[in-house]
């Protein structure tokens, strides 16, 4: 379970500190949100919410919370990258997918 909620949570650091880097001109960003030469930014994230093992019910997870920032700080849109197959919203019930999905080798190192 440690596996795919790392997993999750990289994949959604990664697409949102590649996207926040995307569009640099060189240029020292003043902070205010107009984009060079018509330029948008978008930052997408994968989150997860609901049940938080030893948390509790989160309204959002970890990576909205970092994709919101970057996009007030950058001026940029936001996108919320949703499963095809939508995810237990329990830990017990993301423990067992996990469990079945590691026994039939589908999460590797």
């Amino acid at each position: 379970m440690k596996k795919i909620i790392l997993s999750l949570l990289l994949c959604g650091l990664m697409a949102v500190s590649l996207t926040a880097c995307g569009g640099n001109t060189g240029q020292e960003n003043n902070h205010d949100t107009a984009t060079p030469a018509g330029n948008i930014i978008l930052v997408a994230y994968f989150s997860l919410a609901n049940e938080q093992y030893e948390v509790g019910v989160v309204e959002k997870g970890n990576t909205q919370i970092a994709a919101e920032i970057i996009a007030a700080q950058t001026g940029a849109d936001t996108f919320s990258v949703e499963s095809t197959v939508p995810y237990p919203t329990t830990y017990d019930g993301l423990l067992e997918i996990s469990r079945e999905l590691m026994a039939q080798e589908a999460l590797t190192a």
